[in-house]
């Protein structure tokens, strides 16, 4: 009895999931990367170490090691 219970708990919640993530790729927006990168709120930051970062970088990328990220959060704050 325990078995068809947890069996039917289980076959549920996939089903459950899988709606949900047929409503979310429904109502998916589609945006040009250009227009979003050139936009005055939009700060890119690149998450490299600063010898990758010196090599080679987007234009206007700042850099923000993945490692320092979470110490730098307050200056990312209010924008995109």
């Amino acid at each position: 009895m325990k078995i068809k219970i947890g069996a039917l708990i289980l076959i549920s919640v996939f089903a459950l999931n899988s709606c949900k993530t047929k409503a979310v790729s429904d109502n998916t927006i589609k945006t040009n990367i250009k227009e979003v990168v050139h936009s005055s709120d939009v700060v890119l930051v690149d998450v490299r170490i600063p010898e990758q970062y010196s090599e080679a970088t987007a234009k206007d990328a700042v850099n923000i090691p993945l490692a320092e990220l979470q110490n730098n959060i307050e200056n990312l704050k209010g924008k995109k």
